[in-house]
């Protein structure tokens, strides 16, 4: 007589099978189910995530960068910043207002001018391209680069 000794999953709140032809008879039935939904599960998570990267750019020689590959494809600039908020290694900045009126106000201390034409202040940049609409407007996409520059609107719009 065979004896099946069970082992409990924490997780699962339930008992397993240890015997070894009861887990290679689970395992064969599963493969081909996990083999058949792997492709499609691939590239719907694919679909619907993209990497972006953003780089904080202090115009004095320091930088910060980070790569954001869990960002939901179609979401903002604004919701760039804010992943950026929530990495292990933080990026602190303050902004006011929400959807497309969101405007940032400071990065890590720095803090715009906001004095006129001639003052410094956070600027942004969307692929080598100057942001023409908010953060909170600006869709961004799988591969996107977003860049915010510490400088003047003059300097940036003369590139």
């Amino acid at each position: 007589m065979r004896v099946l000794r069970l082992r409990y999953d924490a997780q699962m709140r339930k008992p397993l099978p240890t015997n070894r032809w009861a887990l290679l008879g689970a395992a064969l039935i599963g493969v081909p189910a996990l083999l058949a939904t792997a492709p499609a599960d691939d590239a719907e998570a694919q679909a619907q995530h993209a990497t972006v990267a953003l780089t904080i750019d202090f115009a004095n020689g320091f930088e910060m960068r980070y790569t954001l590959p869990e960002m939901q494809d179609g979401a903002t600039a604004l919701d760039v910043m804010l992943a950026a908020r929530a990495h292990e290694c933080p990026l602190q900045f303050e902004y006011k207002g929400e959807g497309p009126k969101a405007f940032l106000m400071s990065i890590e201390g720095v803090s715009n001018e906001l004095k006129g034409p001639g003052s410094t202040n956070w600027l942004y940049w969307v692929n080598d391209g100057f942001a023409k609409v908010g953060m909170g407007q600006q869709v961004v996409h799988d591969g996107d680069e977003i860049t915010w520059r510490f400088g003047r609107m003059k300097d940036a719009t003369n590139e």
